[in-house]
């Protein structure tokens, strides 16, 4: 089974936002694999990783972490991205970010589903839905929704079966579609 850096660039390889920010597959793949170890970097200092049998992956935030502050940048290491990314990728990267996520920003008080990967050899064996109900049933615990964003279209099928609703879609100038999903409040 593939490390978990590996297991998150594989799964974002083809995702529209990477493919926007970096068309080149070859230097996708790189540069995924480098921005994936920084994002595993994030979760560890302010978030939640679980992963089930080495082939699923769940990154998560809890309720006003800030995991793009610039403080938690720094710490990760994603304050290098424009090095890595080179200029053009750099400008169409802040271009999307700054476009994305308008629908999230009153949803503060909700744990943050930040990124779900599972390895192809282990999909239609549940794992992307244990990872997601684990999380669901963390937050419930402290009285808090799940929200999450997508770029790619056809996630929003499984999504919607774990039991997530659409609640913003955005069409950016600058990037792919973004839909916004959160799971009903708890009770």
């Amino acid at each position: 089974m593939p490390t978990p850096t590996t297991l998150l660039a594989n799964a974002f390889q083809e995702d529209p936002l990477f493919v926007h920010i970096l068309p080149n597959p070859a230097r996708r793949r790189r540069a995924l694999r480098w921005m994936m170890g920084r994002n595993l970097a994030l979760a560890r200092q302010l978030g939640t990783i679980d992963t089930l049998d080495n082939a699923g992956i769940a990154l998560w935030f809890p309720p006003r972490s800030a995991p793009f502050s610039p403080a938690a940048l720094v710490r990760s290491g994603l304050i290098a991205a424009p090095l890595v990314f080179g200029p053009p990728a750099t400008i169409r990267l802040w271009r999307a970010f700054a476009a994305s996520g308008t629908n999230a920003r009153d949803l503060t008080d909700d744990w943050y589903l930040y990124m779900l990967a599972v390895d192809p050899s282990a999909r239609g064996r549940g794992l992307a839905r244990t990872l997601i109900e684990k999380g669901v049933e963390r937050a419930a615990a402290t009285g808090a929704a799940v929200h999450l964003e997508t770029n790619n279209g056809a996630n929003l099928a499984f999504y919607e079966k774990v039991g997530f609703v659409v609640v913003g879609h955005e069409e950016p100038e600058h990037g792919p579609e973004e839909w916004l999903l959160r799971n009903a409040t708890p009770r």
